[in-house]
């Protein structure tokens, strides 16, 4: 019996994001994680690490906290570059909550964003919840995603033998408030 996927080419997000950066002249670019290691974060950060030296610039990955509060991961990273005079001036976060943890400690501590530091999350899921942050983030085809199970669901009850096994689904940038020229 075969096995069927469906998976988000999370590589390919890092590509967008630091590309992206790179054009605005962001030279000092770092990736925002958390654990636990999973397929998805080293695909984020293996992606965030060959696409950095491509470019050649350093890749710089801190790993905070896990999944279950990537919003306060968000935050004690944040506080951390602050208080080593460490902090970059773009910050690609693995998800959007861990980007809305980063955008309120730099609001905290009077660090303006895009103008001082570019910020941009991952998954587009919370701009309903947070239409006033504006975050520049990488938009994942959930919806997609969803209909392509539904079809596989269905094929597989009727016994369809054109079931494709595995599929990849690419995630876009979605450009808005948080990300600007560097600094």
């Amino acid at each position: 019996h075969e096995e069927f996927s469906m998976l988000c080419d999370y590589r390919y997000s890092a590509v967008l994001a630091v590309n992206y950066l790179y054009e605005l002249g962001h030279r000092d670019i770092a990736f925002f994680s958390y654990g636990p290691d999973n397929l998805t974060i080293r695909q984020k950060e293996d992606g965030f690490t060959e696409e950095m030296k491509k470019l050649g610039l350093p890749p710089k990955i801190f790993r905070a906290g896990d999944a279950t509060d990537t919003l306060s991961a968000g935050s004690k990273l944040t506080e951390l570059l602050i208080n080593t005079n460490e902090l970059p001036t773009a910050i690609w976060c693995a998800s959007e909550l861990m980007a809305v943890g980063v955008l309120n400690t730099l609001k905290a501590n009077g660090i303006c964003v895009p103008k001082d530091i570019s910020v941009i999350g991952h998954d587009d899921l919370y701009f309903d919840i947070f239409p006033d942050i504006g975050l520049t983030t990488l938009h994942t085809p959930m919806k997609e995603i969803g209909v392509a199970a539904v079809n596989l669901a269905i094929s597989l009850i009727n016994n369809d033998e054109k079931i494709e096994p595995r599929q990849l689904f690419s995630t876009t940038l979605i450009k808005r408030k948080t990300t600007a020229k560097a600094p």
